[in-house]
């Protein structure tokens, strides 16, 4: 939701493109964000932006994890 996100962005657990973030920040697409969720940690490479909001299918193919995320998560 907005609101857990706008909490990861305060909790600095959000970065862009490598450095700290607010969230009025706007991304676009290329921009590399990594999210840090507990011992999750994930890397993902904007590919394109929405200009409505929509169901999580279609969100997902607004970006794409990057492999060496994908293959830390599976190790």
């Amino acid at each position: 939701t907005r609101s857990l996100a706008t909490d990861a962005v305060g909790g600095g657990k959000i970065k862009l493109n490598g450095a700290a973030t607010k969230s009025s920040r706007e991304v676009k697409p290329g921009d590399r964000l990594e999210i840090h969720n507990s011992e999750v940690r994930w890397e993902v490479i904007v590919r394109a932006l929405s200009d409505k909001r929509g169901p999580a299918p279609e969100a997902r193919l607004l970006y794409e994890e990057t492999a060496e995320s994908v293959a830390a998560r599976e190790a």
